[in-house]
């Protein structure tokens, strides 16, 4: 199904929150729900990590998916359509994104205690909220004048290949092991620095 994206200038009014503080908000309060499980963990609160994941890498992993993709997002959200001269995402797509993936992730956190399968079914919530954003950025790329589809398909591969690790996880903990937590991490850290570089890179 295909997006039309309007030309700059003509987006959508955000009647809640600009993404940069509705996604920084989002870290501060991820970042805050971690150190609570931390909390509990250390308190001695029982912790059922699935198979083949070391309580090292799921830290990790935490703060990979949970924390730097609203940091990242909160930046991308309001520079990139400046950047790629393409209207910005009405506050539907980047809110509803928004509060999907926090939804999954407070489910996946209460997973860590509850079990694997309230982990995946948090994992899927989050896949879920990417799915709006990836079309975004597909529309934006579409939309880029030829100078900034470099840019753009950086981006847009980067934040792919995140989505791609949040799915690997996800099959991490319905029992894939070791070699999908492994492959979360790769895909992971891959994804985000494309994504750094290309919304990072140059002055505009």
């Amino acid at each position: 199904m295909c997006i039309a994206i309007p030309p700059p200038g003509t987006g959508a009014r955000r009647p809640v929150a600009p993404p940069r503080r509705l996604y920084f908000t989002g870290a501060a309060l991820q970042s805050g729900l971690l150190l609570a499980l931390a909390g509990l963990a250390v308190a001695g609160l029982p912790v059922r990590l699935p198979q083949g994941l070391p309580a090292g890498l799921g830290w990790v992993l935490a703060g990979l998916y949970g924390v730097i993709p609203f940091l990242l997002l909160g930046h991308l959200l309001e520079v990139l359509p400046r950047r790629l001269e393409v209207g910005e995402p009405d506050y539907l797509r980047y809110g509803g994104a928004f509060f999907l993936v926090s939804g999954g992730l407070f489910l996946a956190w209460t997973g860590v205690f509850l079990g694997p399968f309230t982990l995946a079914a948090g994992i899927g919530l989050v896949l879920a909220g990417g799915l709006p954003l990836l079309g975004y950025l597909g529309e934006a790329v579409r939309w880029a004048p030829a100078r900034e589809r470099l840019r753009g398909r950086a981006i847009r591969r980067g934040a792919g290949l995140c989505w791609a690790g949040i799915g690997a996880a996800g099959a991490g903990a319905l029992g894939a092991g070791s070699p999908a937590w492994l492959a979360a991490l790769g895909l992971g850290v891959a994804g985000t620095g494309l994504i750094v570089a290309g919304g990072w890179g140059g002055s505009r």
